[in-house]
């Protein structure tokens, strides 16, 4: 990424992610993507890196690399974050990688461990960040245990084993840990456990089977802990209630059932717990104590249904559920009631009716509502439109359209509403006209034309405008 593109694209990412943080739901998992610095912040570019970089770009070296696992990248030069193919390096480009500025974040793809890439890692003392895709091996992993500064390390579908791993127990300053694809066992977590700063760790399609051996002291500092494929089951989710010191939790695509989760929800400070696209059958959560602490839990994906929200007075604190394309039905979304602390809900792609959402004013802190998806018409609004505390209201792909629109006009709140693939059309254009007080109304995908649309937008500018004077 040069520097004429940067601002630009930069500009780009922010809206998009505006857009998606309001109406999508992004995966946990997703390396953090902030733009680093350009390079021409501060003062002007030496011709000399210049040409280094034109020379290592058409090796296949990509400058601006932004895909961190740390929100740390925001303060990196340009030219510290490098991408590189190592299967297009010769051995004198490795030379040339160390007379850049001092690099931060360094990610290999296809990287053999061969001599030069070994020396040249070896004087990367200021590396904050090694990405290793398809590269290196445990033999190479030697090396990584000589750049004690190494905050953060992602290795992903490599041949690195347990033995790799092990010398990782070097990197004391280590907190941030992901593996993926790597033929590793429980024995990694053995050699991870004593890393003193270690706050993030993910492990994906891993065989974690077997007993920890934890003690007190081990993972001290572990607050959120990823475990993804169908080799985690519940017998991994016990050892991993024993870790106390765990904030958030994540089990995706595993094997995990109504009883493992009921485990993790028990933990004593876990405050977001998720288990999306896990084997979780639709059965009561039953749990000693309520998850006090627990605000976040997300389901999606599961069969998890009226049954398990028989079990929602476990969960005294929840702030946000995600129930998208689980097995919810109008008779258990009458049994959210209790959760009076809920702010965000999300039954996209569910069999929930407008009938399912009579009760839905009996909970006063709700905020937003995603009933992407759902089985709904226009008379769904008499129910959402006596939920006063609403800001955001997702009813794409649904069949609401009609005169019913004007109500959300009763929602003093409302600051957007998805309204995508709906049958609205000319004729419901003086209800939306009515909404011009909400920040974004989207209708894309309707039956309104493209300049119906554009003069739709036009209108609620000049509206707006007209409440600014």
């Amino acid at each position: 990424m040069r520097r004429g593109a940067f601002s630009t694209i930069s500009g780009s990412i922010v809206a998009v992610a505006a857009i998606l943080t309001t109406f999508g739901s992004l995966s946990a998992q997703a390396p953090v993507a902030f733009p680093p610095v350009p390079i021409d912040v501060g003062g002007p570019t030496d011709p000399e890196i210049e040409r280094i970089v034109a020379t290592l770009e058409k090796s296949g070296c990509l400058f601006g690399y932004g895909a961190s696992l740390s929100d740390e990248i925001v303060n990196w030069p340009e030219y510290g974050c490098i991408r590189v193919d190592g299967a297009k390096m010769k051995d004198d480009h490795w030379d040339l990688l160390l007379q850049l500025p001092p690099v931060k974040l360094l990610s290999l793809h296809n990287t053999p461990p061969a001599g030069s890439v070994r020396d040249c890692l070896r004087q990367m003392s200021q590396l904050s960040e090694l990405q290793l895709h398809n590269s290196l091996d445990d033999g190479g992993m030697s090396t990584i245990a000589e750049l004690p500064g190494l905050q953060a390390i992602r290795i992903a579908e490599t041949k690195i084993s347990d033995h790799g791993i092990w010398y990782l127990e070097e990197l004391q300053n280590l907190k941030h840990v992901e593996l993926e694809e790597l033929p590793v066992t429980n024995q990694s977590f053995h050699y991870l456990k004593q890393l003193p700063r270690l706050s993030t760790l993910s492990v994906t399609a891993a065989d974690l089977s077997g007993p920890w051996y934890l003690k007190n002291g081990d993972f001290p500092c572990l607050g959120k802990l990823t475990l993804e494929g169908e080799k985690v089951t519940d017998e991994v989710a016990e050892q991993v209630s024993q870790l106390k010191s765990l904030v958030e939790v994540r089990f995706e695509r595993t094997n995990l059932t109504m009883a493992g989760l009921a485990q993790l929800a028990g933990m004593p400070n876990i405050e977001q717990l998720s288990a999306t696209q896990s084997t979780l059958e639709d059965a009561p959560c039953t749990m000693a104590l309520p998850a006090a602490k627990l605000h976040s839990l997300d389901l999606s994906g599961t069969s998890a249904g009226d049954q398990f929200l028989g079990s929602m007075a476990n969960f005294p604190s929840l702030a946000e559920l995600n129930l998208s394309d689980a097995k919810v039905t109008d008779v258990g979304v009458a049994k959210l009631q209790c959760l009076k602390s809920l702010e965000t809900l999300r039954l996209n792609n569910t069999q929930v009716t407008n009938i399912g959402l009579e009760s839905i004013d009996s909970l006063p802190s709700l905020r937003e509502i995603h009933l992407h998806g759902t089985k709904l018409n226009g008379d769904v609004l008499d129910h959402l439109t006596a939920v006063k505390t609403l800001e955001w209201i997702d009813l794409s792909n649904t069949n609401v359209s009609g005169e019913k629109l004007s109500k959300l006009a009763e929602l003093p709140n409302l600051r957007g509403v998805a309204l995508f693939n709906t049958p609205i059309s000319a004729s419901d254009l003086p209800y939306l006209r009515k909404l011009s007080h909400v920040d974004e109304v989207y209708v894309d995908g309707s039956q309104l034309t493209v300049a119906e649309q554009q003069k739709l937008r036009e209108y609620y500018a000049t509206a707006k405008l007209r409440l600014s004077r």
